[in-house]
């Protein structure tokens, strides 16, 4: 079962927020609706602590049955019962 992480940083924290290039004509940030803004990493602590917190499956993909998704849960309860030997 591979699995990984969707996103890595708190979207604002994202290269597109922080050079703020935006979109057409400088939106959000450069055209006539923008305003000066900074975004920080460390504004967003809740978001960070769920990235660094969780992870998804690679290709779970629809359609999803029962059957499938109770063999998923028997791989996660298996890893977190030998949790010790797989570590050591």
């Amino acid at each position: 079962m591979n699995v990984g992480q969707w996103q890595r940083t708190p979207v604002p924290a994202q290269e597109i927020c922080q050079t703020q290039i935006g979109y057409g004509k400088g939106c959000p940030w450069t055209c006539g609706y923008g305003r000066p803004i900074e975004y920080r990493q460390e504004d967003y602590p809740v978001a960070t602590a769920f990235i660094d917190s969780h992870f998804y499956i690679y290709d779970v993909n629809p359609p999803n049955d029962l059957g499938l998704m109770k063999l998923y849960i028997a791989a996660f309860e298996k890893v977190m019962t030998n949790l010790d030997d797989i570590i050591a």
